[in-house]
């Protein structure tokens, strides 16, 4: 291989590594994309599942009232 055809190969490789260098740089805008994206999302999975949470807290609640008012109805009723 001559001086000139040296060169162009150097070069023809510079402009490959640049063009590689590009797409890694897209590639790690995306990864950041897709992090920030899955961040989001855990936090509302993790809203979700609180306000699961208090629902069902409320929910119990109630219905530990709605038994507790059955017994007292009952008892005020078998107590006549």
């Amino acid at each position: 291989m001559n001086d000139s055809q040296l060169k162009q190969t150097l070069y023809q490789l510079s402009e490959t590594i640049d063009w590689l260098d590009g797409k890694v740089n897209k590639l790690e805008s995306t990864f950041s994309q897709v992090d920030t994206t899955l961040n989001e999302l855990s936090n509302k999975i993790q809203q979700l599942g609180k306000s699961v949470n208090s629902l069902q807290v409320n929910l119990e609640s109630s219905q530990q009232r709605g038994t507790s008012e059955q017994t007292t109805s009952y008892h005020c009723h078998h107590v006549r």
